[in-house]
């Protein structure tokens, strides 16, 4: 099985696990829209520029976490246009013929602040869910010290920088919000945006982890989110400054 299969069972997975916490109808239809624009874009792209036909398994991801991290409520029309963005972003906005940001995370940063859309993240129900399939994907990907880091780092700026450290904030900080297990799982290793080695992955996890406690402190508005769209287009230089033959994913 490949992994792009893997991740994409495991998404569905959570969204299963998720539906009893989630207005049914409302997700299926928004899923429906998402996978469709997904397919139908991504299948004309590759068909007029590349020349091949084949299933988007990227794509689907793609509208999948938009989807999922997305309030449920987000109208369908926004759904479609920043499932198309994040789309035609992946074929278009490219440095040295590789695409600069994750997809869905380029879509939910539009959506949320240009289109006053809210991240819900009503995917992330389940913890054991994401953590547990999120060690064996990973571990399937080769990427798994990269949430790992990420995790280990964020939690430990998070904790030395609180004032007030004690026993009941670290257990609540662990287990308060679970995006942000989805995030280290499922958004950061995204293979085409990530760094040419294991050693320039490791420096995003640091770099994402650090960001994120920055804007969390600073009560920006999606922190996460943002600290991945600023991972992103420093990646280049982390790629410089690696100084290491690209590894194909």
């Amino acid at each position: 099985m490949a992994p792009k299969t893997y991740l994409l069972a495991q998404l569905l997975i959570l969204i299963g696990l998720s539906l009893s916490f989630t207005p049914a109808s409302s997700i299926w239809l928004s899923l429906l829209v998402a996978w469709s624009v997904a397919i139908l874009l991504e299948l004309i792209l590759n068909a007029a520029r590349k020349k091949i036909v084949h299933l988007p398994d990227a794509a689907l991801i793609s509208a999948t976490i938009i989807v999922g991290v997305l309030a449920s409520s987000t109208p369908t029309p926004i759904i479609a246009l920043v499932v198309a963005i994040s789309i035609l972003a992946k074929h278009f906005v490219h440095y040295k013929g590789k695409h600069i940001f994750n997809p869905a995370n380029l879509g939910i940063l539009l959506a949320v602040f240009i289109l006053g859309q809210n991240p819900e993240w009503w995917i992330t129900s389940n913890v054991f869910a994401i953590v547990g399939l999120g060690l064996f994907v990973m571990y399937k990907l080769r990427r798994l010290l990269t949430p790992i880091i990420f995790l280990a780092l964020y939690f430990l700026l998070l904790f030395i920088t609180t004032s007030d450290i004690h026993l009941e904030f670290i257990k609540n900080s662990l287990v308060a919000d679970f995006s942000i297990y989805f995030f280290a799982f499922i958004m950061l290793p995204e293979p085409q945006t990530a760094a040419w080695t294991s050693k320039g992955r490791y420096i995003n996890s640091g770099l994402t982890a650090t960001i994120g406690v920055i804007l969390s402190l600073l009560q920006v508005k999606a922190p996460l989110i943002v600290a991945l769209a600023a991972t992103n287009l420093l990646t280049p230089l982390v790629n410089n400054y690696t100084k290491t033959k690209k590894y194909e994913n």
